[in-house]
């Protein structure tokens, strides 16, 4: 089916195409000692509960990459969704905050395939990075629209949240970021929002 996206200012987008196609979606997740008790539990049940139950469908792939202080976790994309989910259950929470290289590996493992399948890549943190965001910023100009951007933000100030912005949102009327206050309510409601976003495909001219 096909339908007129609305935005929170009132405008109507173009006819975007309702989850058709298959697509590889990579997720990055912030395992770090500050994510720990509840703003890790309510990921892991939004992960499990819905992103991976409810908007992974037969044909999709997925992928997972846990980070603290290096990278912990590295499920390359595949169509076991079961084995992400089992290490979404296990992850556990310790060290400091290494985003950039994650995220630079989530962007690899995307990159690999040269098909036309839609490629996403999800991420999430909720503290100021300790690495270089460099090379992160130059693979994502080099791009173009190959891979899709949705970004969570836990309790970040618009100063530790600007260079996000300014490297990861190159179309914002397809990558975004959702900023959430640490509350599960606001963590729920941002996880909601990046799986609704999964749902629609790429913008139809």
């Amino acid at each position: 089916s096909k339908y007129l996206k609305a935005f929170d200012n009132g405008s109507i987008d173009k006819l975007y195409s309702h989850g058709g196609g298959e697509k590889d979606v990579m997720i990055v997740l912030d395992v770090s000692g500050s994510m720990g008790g509840m703003p890790l539990s309510t990921c892991q049940q939004c992960l499990v509960n819905d992103i991976l139950a409810k908007r992974i469908n037969t044909g999709d792939r997925v992928g997972l990459i846990l980070f603290q202080s290096v990278v912990t976790q590295h499920i390359d994309l595949t169509s076991d969704k079961n084995q992400v989910v089992r290490a979404v259950q296990a992850a556990t929470a310790g060290g400091g905050t290494y985003m950039w290289t994650a995220i630079a590996q989530g962007l690899s493992s995307l990159l690999r395939d040269n098909s036309s399948r839609r490629k996403v890549l999800i991420a999430l943190t909720d503290g100021a990075t300790e690495d270089a965001q460099t090379s992160v910023a130059g693979t994502l100009r080099g791009i173009g629209e190959k891979v899709q951007t949705l970004f969570i933000t836990i309790g970040l100030s618009s100063s530790y949240e600007a260079p996000i912005r300014q490297c990861c949102i190159r179309d914002p009327k397809r990558d975004f970021i959702i900023s959430a206050d640490n509350g599960v309510a606001e963590i729920e409601k941002a996880w909601k929002d990046v799986g609704e976003l999964l749902t629609v495909s790429q913008r139809i001219e």
